[in-house]
């Protein structure tokens, strides 16, 4: 009976230990097999069907691995992100002019491109500027013209390009106040201007009375008649009366006070 029972144990520890060298083995050839599935980049080339492009445009760029079933990542890198910037998956945008070194690496291999980065393509445009007519106010002349470059498609405001003409204020009913999506066929603003009012009245220091007069900006002054004040000759406006209108003004007339010996003056 006891012969039987060692028996038994014996067999039993024989098990446990052959389950357990397989498990070991197992766990072993396991280790080893992870290993062996990561497959190292042996080279890697960029793939790309331009060498230059404008700011503001994108280019995809691919990479071609070997072997193709590495399992090493793509790492894109730009030599100035200022200039062009790539994605995680190759896509690169530029940013502004210059040269520009992107790259692609796979493990310990490598490959890179140079790209141009270019201004993009500016359109010629002009701004018209037109005054009011002094002889019709419903006409207007062109009196000056300005140019300017644009990036295609932008949109141009005439805020940018108002002048500040003395005796002029800006009709924005009639002006051209922005052109959109601009082009070779769309490049021109037309800005009109109307001639400012201006008014002169006259101090007449006591003498007969004279009406203000008005007129436009440039319009000829005409001199009203000499106004008249008892025991005194009109000596002039102070100040002078311009010869055409250029702002608001306000004159006073000026006094000699008559002499009697004054030959030819007028005693009232």
């Amino acid at each position: 009976m006891k012969t039987k029972c060692w028996n038994w144990f014996f067999f039993a520890g024989l098990l446990v230990f052959i389950t357990c060298a397989l498990g070991c083995s197992s766990g072993n050839s396991g280790g080893t097999q992870g290993e062996d599935t990561k497959v190292h980049a042996t080279s890697v080339k960029i793939i790309a069907d331009v060498s230059e492009f404008k700011i503001g445009e994108s280019v995809q760029l691919y990479a071609s691995i070997l072997p193709e079933d590495s399992t090493d990542s793509l790492v894109w890198s730009s030599s100035d992100s200022n200039i062009a910037s790539v994605d995680s998956y190759g896509l690169v945008t530029g940013f502004s002019a210059g040269s520009v070194t992107i790259t692609v690496k796979a493990g310990s291999v490598s490959d890179s491109i140079t790209f141009n980065i270019k201004e993009k393509e500016k359109i010629e445009g002009r701004v018209l500027h037109y005054k009011q007519s002094l002889e019709d106010e419903d006409d207007y002349e062109l009196f000056e013209t300005e140019t300017f470059s644009a990036e295609p498609d932008s949109v141009i405001s005439s805020n940018d390009y108002i002048n500040d003409y003395s005796g002029f204020s800006f009709n924005d009913s009639l002006s051209d106040l922005c052109i959109y999506y601009l082009s070779a066929d769309n490049n021109e603003l037309k800005l009109y201007y109307d001639r400012k009012t201006f008014t002169i009245t006259f101090d007449t220091d006591g003498g007969s009375e004279i009406e203000s007069v008005t007129g436009k900006t440039e319009e000829t002054v005409t001199a009203p008649e000499n106004p008249t004040k008892k025991h005194y000759i009109f000596d002039g406006w102070s100040p002078e009366l311009p010869s055409t209108f250029t702002d608001n003004l306000s004159v006073k007339a000026q006094w000699k006070e008559i002499d009697k010996g004054d030959v030819g003056a007028e005693i009232y």
